[in-house]
């Protein structure tokens, strides 16, 4: 993972605002969630019964989709 995405990383576990690099996913059960950062792509479920937000992937765009 390259330097630009470690500290943008700290997004998914602050206040999770709505911003253009994330997106929820159609189509799956539970929820998930995807972060964009540069070319990285980071998939996500959020529990808000429990306030856990528990990573799922991190991959480059090229082959987050396949």
């Amino acid at each position: 993972m390259g330097k630009e995405a470690r500290p943008k990383l700290n997004f998914c576990t602050s206040a999770l605002a709505p911003c253009r690099n994330v997106r929820k996913l159609k189509g799956y059960d539970p929820d998930t969630w995807r972060y964009r950062i540069g070319s990285w792509r980071f998939f996500y479920e959020i529990d808000e019964k429990e306030n856990v937000v528990a990573m799922i992937a991190a991959t480059r765009c090229g082959s987050a989709y396949r």
